[in-house]
């Protein structure tokens, strides 16, 4: 896994000399980079493959099952696992939607929590943590309530001494849809509550996944006033494999990739919005 100061020059390296290209999030460290390197993916050789490893694609309980084309547009992405409830409507008609990334040096699964770490060098990442583990919590919302219209946000701080960016972000969204969400990011030194990774809520009632790294679901509604646990479909750390079979499948089987690159560019312009509105203090 590369700094995303170098997601460019490696990139474009590796397609010019006519490589497939599995990328890891996010495209680069800013916009203009990222929009640089689509340009150079854009004139690859045919039947080479560039792919953005963005695994919350995959993650079993956001249900991705891939995207529909249209001629000359992309369509619309159909989600499986909370879609299924959503459109058997178990909670009604969907208005809003809230996502929670949060995680513990403390207490996380993975082993990246050092002082040296480039992860916390803002140079490196481009920011804190909306531009790193912030986007795979950005990416369900987009694929559940569709593109951004725009955000108002806040970040901060939180304790942990050698991270120069934010390590807590808060915002509010307004998507093209009509309707709108919440998104909070919380990266502490701290011991933390499991609080749910995501909330999806309806006119009838509610879907929340659980805020565990190894998965699980919950549907309420009038049928199930207590909650009705759907178990774990794999969870975050299930979203790996399909997505390298995904991969695999494009390069040795010739298919699409199920998320195309270019929607890789909705995450960081996320992020770049939110960072502008806390300048600003403004939508």
């Amino acid at each position: 896994m590369l700094p995303h100061d170098v997601h460019e020059t490696a990139a474009v390296r590796c397609l010019r000399a006519g490589k497939h290209v599995l990328l890891e999030k996010p495209l680069a460290h800013n916009v203009d980079a990222a929009r640089r390197i689509l340009d150079e993916a854009s004139r690859i050789q045919p039947r080479r493959v560039f792919m953005v490893g963005e695994n919350a694609s995959y993650w079993p309980e956001v249900g991705f099952s891939g995207w529909r084309f249209r001629v000359g547009e992309m369509y619309a992405w159909q989600v499986v696992k909370a879609e299924e409830l959503i459109s058997d409507g178990c909670i009604g008609d969907v208005h809003m939607a809230k996502a929670h990334y949060w995680e513990s040096e403390a207490q996380s699964p993975f082993a990246m929590f050092d002082a040296d770490n480039w992860r916390y060098k803002v140079e490196r990442v481009g920011g804190g943590i909306l531009m790193d583990g912030c986007s795979h919590w950005i990416r369900p919302l987009r694929i559940w309530m569709g593109e951004i219209d725009e955000v108002v946000g806040i970040t901060s701080r939180d304790s942990i001494k050698s991270m120069e960016g934010e390590s807590l972000v808060r915002a509010l969204i307004r998507f093209k849809s009509g309707k709108f969400g919440q998104f909070s990011g919380t990266l502490t030194s701290a011991f933390v509550s499991k609080q749910p990774f995501f909330h999806i809520f309806g006119t009838k009632g509610e879907i929340t996944i659980d805020g565990d790294f190894f998965g699980g679901m919950t549907l309420f509604n009038q049928e199930h006033p207590k909650g009705l646990k759907l178990g774990s479909q794999g969870g975050f750390m299930g979203s790996f494999k399909p997505e390298i079979e995904d991969f695999l499948d494009a390069v040795l089987r010739g298919t699409r990739p199920k998320a195309p690159a270019e929607f890789a560019l909705g995450e960081l312009q996320t992020a770049a919005a939110i960072y502008q509105s806390t300048k600003t203090r403004r939508w």
